[in-house]
């Protein structure tokens, strides 16, 4: 009964979807081609799991024993990888999950009341979800100052900082009083509307002294300083510009690696210029992490399969292996 719930809403959802797509795949494709710059050093991509056409997995978090927890959007779903068989609901969500992240106890997930297919109901509906070890909901935190909650990170212990999409903003919240304490708003991470909404400040790292921003809109990185505190102590700089971005995260070695919701996923030269490394369509990645396993930089990205831009590939969970200095 639930999937023939979520087919109906994605369903009902499809126009403002296809309307979506055009902007979408413009404004985060990057410059560059569709395969790998030099295709002789193009990386191939395991597939660890798949979903149907019509998931949109958004975001995934790898826990400290490895396992990997992915949000699968419009099926209100936080699922987890399983070596054996694939891609398992581990929590089913009273929200549309946007972002997660492990936490001492469990998880943090920014989710919404409604989806962002449904642009009249959608603003302000952002909550802060916190599930148990077993993926049961613990509580619910509704966020309404926040227009869209999209990506999330640690801050300092009991703070995390969320990126607000549709404010041009990224807020600090605290988890232990619920407390929001505006980080940082500025015109450049602000969203488009015109001719479609695109979303402003969207993924979210910090980094070496600094918190790093991607906006679609923009689509730029950009990065403020910190203070001890984890509060900012400069201004909003631009820190790489001219690149399709929805998520990234930093390799070990501090370059970057851009999942573009596009054809490609990109990694950053030692001198900033990105590069893709995929021998295929990447089949529009909306979220990568990094993690060293065995000495070896890995790559785990969840995709879409293009679905907002018309697609029917199945959404999928990868693995790329990174040698070194790729």
């Amino acid at each position: 009964m639930k999937d023939v719930v979520h087919h109906k809403r994605l369903l009902a959802s499809r126009c403002l979807l296809a309307a979506l797509a055009a902007a979408l795949a413009s404004a985060c494709a990057s410059t560059g081609p569709a395969v790998a710059d030099n295709p002789r050093d193009c990386l191939a991509a395991t597939t660890l799991g798949q979903l149907p056409n019509g998931h949109f997995l958004e975001n995934l978090a790898v826990a400290p024993d490895g396992d990997v927890y992915l949000t699968d959007y419009f099926a209100r779903t936080v699922r987890r990888y399983d070596r054996s068989d694939g891609l398992l609901p581990f929590a089913t969500l009273d929200a549309y999950p946007a972002s997660i992240l492990p936490t001492q106890s469990g998880f943090l997930v920014a989710a919404h009341k409604e989806p962002f297919s449904e642009p009249a109901a959608f603003a302000g509906t952002g909550r802060m979800v916190l599930l148990d070890g077993a993926g049961a909901t613990a509580k619910t935190i509704p966020l309404p100052e926040i227009g869209f909650a999209n990506g999330i990170e640690f801050a300092e212990p009991g703070e995390y900082y969320i990126a607000d999409s549709l404010n041009g903003a990224v807020w600090l919240w605290n988890s232990r009083t619920d407390q929001l304490e505006l980080l940082v708003q500025s015109d450049l991470l602000k969203p488009e509307f015109a001719p479609i909404f695109l979303p402003g400040a969207n993924g979210v790292k910090r980094s070496s002294g600094f918190l790093y921003v991607s906006s679609s809109a923009a689509r730029s990185i950009f990065r403020i300083p910190l203070d001890a505190t984890g509060r900012a102590r400069g201004e909003l700089e631009v820190y790489l510009s001219g690149v399709g971005t929805d998520d990234f995260d930093f390799l070990p070695d501090g370059r970057l690696v851009i999942a573009t919701h596009g054809r490609e996923l990109l990694v950053t030269r030692d001198a900033g210029a990105p590069r893709n490394v995929l021998c295929d369509d990447a089949n529009a990645p909306t979220a990568v992490r990094a993690r060293s396993v065995s000495g070896q930089t890995v790559l785990f990205v969840t995709t879409t399969g293009h679905l907002l831009e018309g697609g029917n590939s199945p959404a999928t969970l990868l693995q790329v292996r990174l040698p070194a200095q790729n």
